[in-house]
């Protein structure tokens, strides 16, 4: 059973290594065209907060690829999901982008500022 087990283990463990490269370049091209794709849909990103606005609503959030997002953070203020860490910390935004692509935030929350963490944008 021990034997299964270590096996299991090796086989995760080389199926997380191996497949970094490919998950990022998926991710990538995932990212990129998830808003064209379908902006009614829900988001997912995680990133570092470059901006927060003086009124504390409107966000700058640059993900693990380097793109910017601009975030808007007022329907989770509305219903007090919304967690958002200083400027140059992480951040995990679930949402929907609106018409001018602006990601309009269900939940905020904070992330581990180690993009390792961090679940995978869509």
């Amino acid at each position: 059973m021990r034997q299964l087990q270590r096996y299991a283990m090796a086989l995760a463990m080389v199926v997380g290594y191996g497949g970094g490269a490919a998950a990022q370049t998926s991710s990538t091209k995932a990212e990129e065209n998830a808003q064209a794709e379908a902006p009614w849909l829900s988001h997912e990103i995680s990133g570092i907060v470059k901006s927060i606005d003086a009124g504390g609503s409107q966000l700058t959030v640059q993900t693990r690829t380097g793109r910017l997002v601009q975030v808007d953070a007022s329907p989770a203020i509305q219903t007090n999901r919304v967690n958002i860490p200083p400027v140059g910390h992480a951040v995990n935004v679930q949402g929907t982008y609106d018409d001018k692509g602006v990601l309009q935030a269900s939940m905020i929350q904070r992330a581990k500022d180690s993009s390792v963490g961090w679940p995978a944008d869509r």
